[in-house]
């Protein structure tokens, strides 16, 4: 009996599981969604090109989830309603914090095993844990997954596009795979201990594996005090220590030289680090200077600070009269961005400082380092009131002191290329500077802001911002074909051979001496490589957690340096 009641309390059903997420009322839940979806509505900058490309209906998707949400039992299912009205957008910046939320107070289940996705859209262990179910069963890296919990992978993957906004087919991918082994909180707990995982190896034998289901302790609500933490109020977007910590110093990169084919190799993790990059860019790309040929990775780079990738891109092109400094953020400074951006300022001193241009003038300055003249302000107030208006601002305003690279390059890419690398990779496409090897990028453009729900306290991000390179390409859903479609190949994985990047090299190589006889296939080998900078550190898995997206990282930082201006905003009003 004993076991059983633990059985339960540990893997019951869904249903049970919503009552420890029953803290709102019915009204505030609806609130909450009201909330978020006249946000997105007043807010958002791409419901006309969302609207042209799935035929999304804002207005029908909120009488649907306020239906659901007035016979609602649980805070989880406020959560769930959320996600899913956003994940209708496709758009992979339309994001919540529901699973950090979770995570607080709820365990969360894996199992322990990590995943890949190759060719074919096909997913494989990437990595065997010493002493797992996996190991004892015999799996070994690079066997195809099946089945889980008696679910193809094709059916899994149906499940998981509802729950998960991409913007393109190449993120929605990447995103699966990188998550399938964890269980999404929004579909409660397992409803069993163990699942059934079912592989097919190398050889076409086919393994079935019973894994223990493992769980992640709550981490617990954050307490932190208001004088020395990075969160100014209950109303307050915030970042804890930690995430503050992880993205000081400079950016993870690893530079190096393949010695027999003098071809350079560029990898870059993420935008996201708060430090000045240039000086790591400029003696990288130093060092670069007397290659025949660069490959850039950007495989898995999610993003992070705008402003790094349109200066790194300035390495690539020439001075001229349009170059990457000229890519552009367009953002609609509404009054809904305005509250959402600074939401400590009382309704009566928002009332104040949209009365007057001078008003508006001081908090487009100090507030969001927008530089327009008093006159130029005015022409955005009629009858004395101020009407919203889009306002471009450049991305980046400096240029490189090395001379720019000229020879051929070579990006790689895949659906893990998001936000500030699609806008990087978007330019030097535009300017005819690369060859794209791998498959699609994520392809997002949207610069997100996040606000707080008033109830839940969930913390929700809305794209107020859309990103154009110098010729104005649109970007958001609109990913990159490769030149060369390359992906990673069971076998390749298994020989511990990485697909493109030694497709690229050879593609490379075979373009910079069309005079020599091209390398088959079967025998090429990328040889000796010399290091000439790099602070990459081994990543370990964080077992039992979903971490926050890089560029999701980025906004909520921008956030809080706008939240420490507000007190400057309120001695103004005070004069």
């Amino acid at each position: 009996m004993l076991r059983q009641m633990l059985r339960n309390l540990l893997f019951g059903s869904a249903l049970v599981v919503q009552g420890l997420f029953a803290d709102l009322t019915v009204e505030q839940r609806v609130q909450d969604f009201e909330t978020f979806w006249q946000t997105y509505k007043d807010a958002y900058v791409f419901f006309d090109l969302k609207k042209g490309d799935y035929g999304v209906d804002w207005d029908a998707i909120r009488e649907q989830y306020i239906e659901r949400l007035q016979n609602s039992t649980s805070d989880i299912e406020l959560y769930a309603a959320i996600t899913e009205a956003q994940t209708l957008l496709r758009d992979g910046h339309c994001y919540n914090g529901a699973f950090a939320k979770i995570r607080e107070t709820e365990p969360i289940f894996f199992q322990r095993a990590a995943f890949a996705l190759v060719e074919g859209n096909r997913i494989v262990v990437s990595t065997v844990v010493p002493g797992s179910a996996l190991e004892q069963a015999g799996v070994k890296s690079g066997d195809e997954l099946i089945q889980f919990d008696g679910k193809t992978i094709r059916q899994l993957a149906r499940e998981y596009r509802k729950l998960h906004a991409a913007s393109s087919e190449g993120q929605f991918w990447n995103s699966f795979a990188s998550q399938l082994y964890i269980r999404n909180p929004l579909l409660g707990k397992p409803s069993s201990p163990k699942a059934k995982l079912v592989f097919r190896s190398a050889s076409g034998q086919t393994i079935e594996v019973e894994s223990r289901w493992e769980s992640a302790a709550p981490t617990g609500k954050l307490q932190a005090e208001a004088s020395d933490s990075y969160v100014d109020s209950d109303k307050g977007v915030s970042l804890d220590d930690a995430t503050m910590v992880q993205i000081e110093g400079p950016l993870p990169m690893d530079a190096r030289i393949f010695k027999d084919a003098n071809i350079g190799y560029i990898k870059i993790e993420t935008w996201m680090k708060t430090e000045d990059p240039i000086e790591q860019m400029e003696q990288v790309m130093t060092a670069m200077k007397d290659t025949d040929g660069l490959v850039v990775d950007m495989r898995g780079n999610g993003g992070g600070v705008g402003p790094w990738g349109v200066l790194f891109a300035n390495y690539f092109i020439p001075a001229q009269e349009k170059g990457p400094n000229h890519s552009w953020m367009e953002r609609n400074l509404s009054e809904t961005f305005f509250r959402k951006a600074f939401p400590q300022i009382s309704d009566e001193q928002w009332t104040e400082l949209l009365s007057t241009p001078e008003n508006l003038q001081y908090l487009l300055d100090k507030g969001l380092g927008v530089q327009m003249t008093v006159e130029e302000v005015s022409k955005h107030f009629v009858d004395g009131k101020y009407k919203p208006f889009y306002v471009n601002l450049l991305l980046n305003q400096r240029r490189n002191t090395v001379e720019a690279y000229s020879k051929p390059v070579y990006a790689l890419t895949d659906g893990g290329c998001y936000s500030t690398t699609d806008i990087f990779l978007t330019i030097l496409n535009e300017f005819n500077r690369i060859t794209v090897v791998g498959t699609p990028n994520g392809a997002g453009s949207g610069s997100p802001i996040p606000f707080v729900l008033p109830n839940s306290g969930l913390q929700v991000y809305v794209p107020h911002a859309r990103a154009y390179p110098p010729m104005g390409a649109m970007i958001e859903g609109r990913p990159l074909e490769p030149t060369i479609r390359v992906s990673q190949t069971i076998e390749d994985l298994q020989a511990g051979i990485d697909t493109v990047l030694t497709e690229a090299v050879k593609a490379l190589w075979n373009e910079i001496n069309p005079s020599l006889n091209a390398y088959a296939s079967d025998e090429f080998n990328l040889g000796e490589t010399q290091e000439v900078y790099s602070n990459l550190q081994p990543k370990a898995m964080e077992w039992g957690n979903v971490p926050t997206p890089d560029w999701a990282v980025g906004a909520a930082y921008e956030q809080v340096q706008r939240q420490k201006l507000e007190m400057g905003l309120k001695r103004f009003l005070k004069k």
